[in-house]
């Protein structure tokens, strides 16, 4: 496919005028900056070699009748054979708001040769319907008869001249059948960090049909979701981690992050025009010459649907269509924006890419985040039907419960174990059996008295020397200092004491 010299034919069923275009496949991607799948005259000027006959529709089907030389005319074009056999290929596919070819579904998949210097003859199938009622073709559209000369002077570009311009819409309705996409609420997730990688669109269910414009066949998916709607709070901040490719040299693997008012996209390839009624808000920095240049770019992931698998429109749900793909990362560090939207931001912004058109979706931007709060519950009281008993439960308990004076015995034994630990001479439990006496306090109450004195001399002899241990550390951190003409004396202790000077080395 790449490379390939196409020829784009197609009739217009609201004006029934028929078009044909000479188109250059540069890349498998849609056409940006002349590069992608481009006609030949986005590329270059007057290159058009291709000349529309005539058009009709018959029954539904599309008949478009075109000339082109068979010799190539410029380095665009790819002769053509009469004396063997040519490799073709064909696909069938929707046009976008610019009436240039978008992702086709429908495609020549294997090799198919054709003969184009055989004698001309008619081979297209005729349906049984048409059979049954055939009806004479309707020309729609001509053009004045080949004449001689300088062939391009002859040719007129019917489809930049005649095609209609229509406006983008930017909020259209979702289809119906598209699949049910979770949107991102405004409090997730936690940390504010959203991963933008690159995946399919998938399919009629997909892109199409959710966003109502027709899509190249690649879109955006903003932490494993197919273009989600993102909801955000104005005042904080927002982390893209971008990975849709870093090489401007490859327009099909390179896919720009930015977040504007736009629902279109491709800001590089608008018009100056378009431009001037475009905002951005994340994603590019103007260079010095006043250029924008995209800041959000970095290595390519892209969600990959299994080869083997069905095809995506037989998938019911995203769901299950989404447990089909699997990530697959370039190497390379992925790019990285912040965005804190703010008063002057617009209720609606878009996530898009920098170079390509209709790749992302929906932004809303709110003033707060109204977070899902439990529902209350109302206890409700029935009274029981007649025929009900409404005598107590028998309660079973599942384990022993303790005496009513169980605390009272608790206390008992703690106080009978100080007075054993008092008893023993010991203040802390040992688990060694040693000598014990066996005294009667409550009889002799004046070995208790003996006792508590003795304990309460011990606690006063403690605390002396606890006293000094804390003086004697603090004189020595009082530094020594040498009295002037006597080396090696030392002011002493507290209380006159002097130590005597140390030996001399």
């Amino acid at each position: 496919m790449v490379g390939a010299d196409v020829a784009v034919v197609w009739v217009d069923k609201a004006t029934g005028k028929g078009y044909a275009q000479d188109y250059y496949l540069d890349a498998k991607s849609q056409c940006s900056g002349g590069r992608g799948s481009c006609p030949d005259t986005r590329i270059t000027e007057n290159s058009n070699s291709i000349r529309l006959l005539n058009a009709a529709m018959v029954n539904g089907y599309s008949i478009v009748t075109y000339q082109r030389p068979l010799r190539a005319s410029d380095h665009l074009d790819l002769p053509v054979f009469t004396n063997a056999s040519q490799a073709i290929i064909w696909a069938v596919g929707p046009l976008n708001q610019r009436y240039e070819v978008s992702y086709h579904s429908h495609y020549l998949k294997g090799n198919k040769l054709v003969d184009f210097g055989r004698q001309p003859f008619w081979n297209c199938p005729t349906p049984e319907s048409d059979q049954k009622q055939p009806e004479q073709p309707q020309k729609l559209s001509s053009s004045p008869s080949y004449g001689g000369g300088n062939r391009r002077e002859d040719v007129a570009n019917s489809v930049q001249q005649q095609r209609p311009q229509l406006p983008a819409t930017a909020r259209p309705p979702a289809k119906p059948g598209a699949w049910d996409i979770p949107p991102i609420q405004c409090y997730e997730p936690e940390d504010g960090v959203f991963y933008a990688q690159m995946g399919p669109t998938g399919g009629k269910q997909g892109y199409p049909a959710i966003t109502g414009h027709v899509g190249w066949g690649i879109s955006w998916y903003i932490n494993g979701l197919l273009i989600p709607e993102i909801n955000v709070v104005r005042g904080k901040t927002y982390t893209f981690v971008v990975e849709g490719g870093h090489d401007p040299n490859v327009p099909a693997k390179y896919h720009p992050f930015y977040i504007t008012d736009d629902s279109v996209g491709g800001y590089e390839h608008q018009s100056e025009e378009d431009r001037k009624n475009i905002r951005i808000f994340a994603g590019v920095h103007r260079s010095r010459s006043g250029k924008l240049v995209p800041t959000g770019v970095g290595r390519l992931c892209n969600w990959t649907p299994n080869p083997d698998g069905p095809p995506s429109d037989e998938y019911p749900s995203f769901g299950a269509y989404q447990r089909s793909l699997s990530l697959k990362c370039d190497v390379g560090e992925p790019g990285i924006i912040t965005w804190t939207p703010d008063a002057d931001t617009p209720d609606t912004v878009y996530y898009q890419c920098f170079t390509h058109r209709y790749l992302g979706w929906r932004i809303n931007v709110h003033d707060a985040c109204d977070v899902a709060q439990p529902s209350e519950l109302d206890e409700v009281y029935a009274e029981p039907n007649e025929g009900i008993s409404v005598e107590e439960s028998i309660r079973h308990e599942s384990k022993v419960l303790p005496a009513d004076n169980f605390l009272q015995q608790h206390e008992n034994f703690l106080q009978k174990h100080e007075l054993d630990l008092i008893k023993h001479h010991k203040m802390t439990p040992d688990t060694k059996k040693e000598q014990s006496f066996d005294i009667n306090l409550e009889e002799n109450p004046e070995m208790t008295r003996i006792i508590e004195d003795g304990i309460r001399a011990a606690e006063e002899l403690e605390e002396k020397l606890r006293a000094n241990q804390t003086l004697e550390s603090v004189n020595q951190t009082i530094p020594h200092q040498h009295h002037p003409g006597h080396p090696g004396f030392n002011p002493g202790p507290p209380g006159g004491h002097r130590h005597p000077p140390p030996p001399p080395p």
